[in-house]
């Protein structure tokens, strides 16, 4: 899930979302995709999501 503190640059969602769907089809797994401002994510809607919960207490493994 991307945190950016500003707006995302035109294409960039659509750049992430088709990284993404590539990833998923060579290691057969599925993204779902948040994305979201640093104030969305800590004040928003989300905080009451267990996703917000689970990434909150054990964070996000990237690699």
């Amino acid at each position: 899930m991307p945190l950016i503190g500003k707006k995302r640059p035109r294409g960039a969602s659509k750049a992430i979302v088709g990284a993404l769907f590539d990833i998923g089809m060579e290691y057969n797994v599925i993204f779902s995709p948040l994305f979201t401002s640093v104030d969305g994510w800590e004040n928003g809607i989300l905080t009451e999501f267990p996703v917000y919960r689970e990434i909150s207490r054990n964070g996000a493994v990237v690699s």
